[in-house]
């Protein structure tokens, strides 16, 4: 799957499943998924976990599906904001989520 291929499934998301006026998946199932399920301890660095999705900040709409061979598909609604990389990231797989943080995200607002 290419960065393309998962910044379309994150865009989807982002619209909560509607596309060209089509509603794909339930709006619930959206809502659902980034509901917590799991808080994390230091190792997850104290992350919330969905359904498949890490919620990064509930308050703002932040949340990440995360690989862990290097896919990561990253949405902010509050920013209207979808990344998709796939790629290797050392030391953990949570180093994808700083690195959009710092170095992607800030220039696309």
């Amino acid at each position: 799957m290419s960065a393309i291929d998962l910044a379309k499934i994150g865009l989807l998301c982002l619209n909560n499943c509607n596309y060209n006026d089509k509603q794909i998946v339930s709006e619930k199932w959206i809502k659902e998924m980034v509901e917590v399920t799991h808080k994390t301890d230091e190792q997850f660095r104290n992350m919330s976990y969905g359904l498949l999705w890490w919620i990064i900040d509930s308050k703002k709409g932040i949340y990440s599906a995360i690989g862990n061979s290097g896919n990561v598909i990253y949405i902010n609604k509050s920013n209207n904001f979808v990344c998709g990389i796939t790629g290797y990231f050392k030391p953990t797989i949570f180093d994808r989520v700083d690195f959009i943080q710092k170095y992607i995200e800030p220039f696309m607002n």
